[in-house]
């Protein structure tokens, strides 16, 4: 539902196939409060919900952790597997 009022942008990418994604909007900026360590295996929303990060039942604030490292989540294909440490916003 967060992306909701995303408009969709369409594109012929080959052999008249064509691809619908979101279009692109700002990444918001976010107070980085803390660094943690993660593993290769760790995922958003159990990092969110960890007791020195945002507690008990936060998942739904994984987001948050998605936009602050969104770049060095980018260079390692969509996955966290060669980060070894991630900016916790407030």
């Amino acid at each position: 539902m967060r992306y909701i009022g995303v408009s969709n942008i369409v594109f012929e990418y080959e052999n008249n196939r064509f691809v619908e994604v979101k279009d692109m909007y700002d990444i918001p900026e976010y107070e980085i409060s803390i660094d943690t360590a993660i593993t290769k295996n760790s995922m958003l929303d159990e990092i969110a919900s960890r007791d020195n990060v945002y507690g008990e039942e936060a998942e739904y604030l994984s987001y948050k952790l998605f936009e602050s490292n969104i770049v060095q989540i980018v260079d390692y294909n969509f996955t966290l597997d060669g980060l070894s440490r991630l900016k916790i916003p407030t």
